[in-house]
């Protein structure tokens, strides 16, 4: 099916309909690329985690801890944490308001979270206001953007820190049941909520399909002439973005058959957003049957961007632009 649709009859028509929107917009779309992360400004002041293997918690912890008290040890210590927040990425979706009571009962439900966050916000006796369910549901998001892996006598975790603008720190570890932190590893970070496709996405190119993290600059793949025609063109730019915790993608499933797991913020190639899609609208001429985020679990995300007047591709069959036009 990948192989042979980008020659069949309704390729022409989409490609005819991407060409319509000027490059400028789709450039525009592109600003927040899918570069390779950069090192962290060396000027950037270090975050360092509460504690370190062997030494008591900042502020023990005592009694019943729960997964949420653990979680919370790492974020009050770090107030820079980052997280890509599902109601404002890659575009509002609706008030945050109207979310925060419309899904208030079923965090309110479940007991453990609830009680933790209302400790941890001074409203022991509940939240009744509307601002104060507000606050509850932002605190519902932080601590869900925070996944914990349980391990032998405790958690693994990974936290970004954003230490300056668009740079950071990704921290990996363990946190014990007691509260004691053990950090692993620690690497420079581009903390931006990424914009490409998941890994093992496979890319059209003369030779057969090849999954997107296997691309090299200089290899060829099919692109979109200004004329509309499929043409072989290079590969200028190869990049990728580290996953964040708690990361989805949209699951698009179209008529045709065709599927495509791509980040809400990836450009189609006429202009619109992944995230933006519905059940019912269409994409590259197909009838989309369901568009849905899911969890991610790949380590990156990656993107392409092909020589040319355009920057588009077919990616599992489906033509869209590239994030890495300059």
């Amino acid at each position: 099916m990948r192989a042979t649709k980008t020659g069949n009859a309704r390729t022409g028509a989409s490609i005819r309909l991407a060409l319509t929107v000027a490059l400028a917009v789709a450039a525009a779309l592109s600003v927040a690329g899918c570069g390779t992360s950069p090192e962290a400004s060396p000027t950037a002041t270090p975050v360092v985690v509460p504690t370190v293997s062997g030494t008591p918690p900042a502020t023990p912890l005592s009694g019943t801890v729960s997964v949420y008290d653990l979680k919370y040890l790492l974020l009050d210590s770090n107030p820079g944490f980052f997280f890509c927040d599902p109601d404002f990425y890659p575009v509002p979706r609706e008030d945050e308001m109207v979310l925060a009571l419309q899904r208030f009962p079923s965090i309110q439900a479940d007991q453990p979270e609830y009680g933790v966050i209302l400790k941890h916000l001074g409203l022991e006796e509940g939240a009744s206001s509307d601002e104060q369910k507000l606050a509850v549901y932002r605190e519902h998001k932080k601590l869900a953007a925070l996944p914990f892996e349980p391990a032998p006598g405790g958690y693994k975790f990974t936290l970004r820190i954003s230490t300056d603008k668009a740079q950071g720190t990704t921290y990996e570890g363990v946190v014990s049941l007691q509260g004691v932190v053990r950090v692993t590893s620690t690497s420079s970070a581009f903390v931006t909520c990424p914009i490409c496709l998941a890994q093992d996405t496979m890319i059209a190119t003369p030779g057969g399909d090849v999954a997107v993290q296997d691309l090299r600059m200089g290899m060829a793949v099919w692109t979109v002439s200004a004329a509309g025609r499929r043409v072989a063109a290079a590969i200028l730019r190869t990049g990728s973005t580290a996953s964040a915790p708690g990361q989805t993608v949209i699951h698009v499933v179209l008529d045709d058959g065709c599927e495509l797991y791509v980040s809400p913020g990836h450009p189609t190639a006429d202009g619109r957003l992944i995230g933006g899609l519905m059940a019912g609208d269409t994409l590259d001429g197909a009838g989309i049957v369901t568009a849905e985020a899911v969890a991610y679990r790949g380590a990156a995300t990656f993107d392409i961007l092909p020589s040319g007047e355009t920057g588009y591709y077919w990616a599992d069959g489906v033509l869209i632009d590239s994030t890495l036009r300059p």
